[in-house]
């Protein structure tokens, strides 16, 4: 049994606490002839999908079928985000309420829980960078599903052609590290976007430049990859998103965007046996883009340009 809320996305869906004290969303869908789906149960997640329930709502009892997802965390921040995605998942089912649709969001609520135990795959201070620039730009409906998936992928955000790569820095000088692949690019127009971190206890959180940009996101599914790409990018380090704060004056300020292929690189006359080279490159003397060269790019240039 039960004691739930209604939530605001559907009339059939509650929002509730489990037996291990986390919230759980309970929520009321149209199923298949054929079998359901198999529960699912990993750390910090539990899915069923056909469970029987009794809801008790203000003296009011109702007992019925549910699909049932739950959060057996007992860690206060991944609860809050699991109340916060349990919503946008709602919203995402409530023009197609059915088992097949919540099937494949569960897959991405499991991505998103799995990558929470493991390995930081990224700095803090550049997943900032990155929604810092989100937050910040002309269009970050644009960037978002140009975003990337893993945080090993060889630029920050791809679409068509273009490409852009996100490099922070702290102290005067822009030095950035890069692979020569990202900098030696035929066929591809690829901005670098240099933004100085500056640390600040009155600065700005991950955490905090999230929720700003998550309330101007009107698709479900964006949503979904904004907390994905977070979780996939921190892993056990998410809860040091809550700590660090950054200067978003300062970053503001300092935004600056070049050419990929004008970075100054080392050769490309490499032996064939020589691969995955990097090195560190030093942009404070360089030239940067202007906005009206910005402008001549393609769609996702323009979309970068800040607000």
């Amino acid at each position: 049994m039960f004691h739930g809320e209604h939530a605001f996305a559907q009339p059939e869906s509650w929002i509730s606490r489990g037996s291990h004290g986390g919230p759980l969303v309970l929520v009321k869908l149209s199923f298949r002839d054929s079998a359901p789906p198999a529960p699912v149960e990993i750390r910090n997640l539990r899915v069923a999908y056909r469970a029987r329930c009794r809801i008790e709502e203000r003296g009011r009892s109702e007992t019925g079928t549910y699909a049932l997802v739950e959060c057996r965390s007992e860690e206060p921040e991944l609860q809050r985000q699991f109340l916060e995605v349990g919503i946008v998942l709602l919203e995402a089912l409530t023009a197609s309420p059915t088992e097949l649709r919540l099937e494949r969001l569960v897959e991405e609520l499991i991505e998103l829980f799995r990558s929470v135990g493991m390995p930081g795959r990224s700095t803090v201070e550049g997943l900032w960078g990155e929604l810092f620039l989100l937050v910040s730009a002309r269009s970050p409906q644009t960037l978002l599903p140009a975003w990337h998936n893993e945080p090993s992928e060889r630029f920050d955000f791809a679409s068509g052609l273009e490409r852009l790569e996100v490099k922070t820095c702290m102290g005067a000088r822009r030095l950035h590290q890069f692979s020569l692949e990202q900098t030696r690019t035929p066929g591809l127009a690829v901005a670098v976007v240099s933004i100085r971190v500056e640390p600040v206890g009155a600065g700005q959180t991950v955490r905090e430049l999230a929720d700003e940009l998550a309330v101007r996101l009107e698709r479900p599914e964006l949503l979904l990859k904004l907390y994905r790409v977070i979780y996939s990018t921190l892993g056990k380090d998410w809860g040091q998103a809550r700590l660090d704060r950054f200067d978003r004056i300062r970053a503001l300020e300092s935004v600056r965007y070049y050419v990929a292929s004008n970075i100054p690189s080392v050769s490309e006359d490499m032996p064939p046996q020589v691969s995955q080279v990097r090195f560190a490159s030093d942009l404070t003397e360089q030239p940067p883009l202007t906005p009206a060269e910005m402008q001549r790019g393609g769609p996702l240039w323009v979309a970068a340009l800040l607000a």
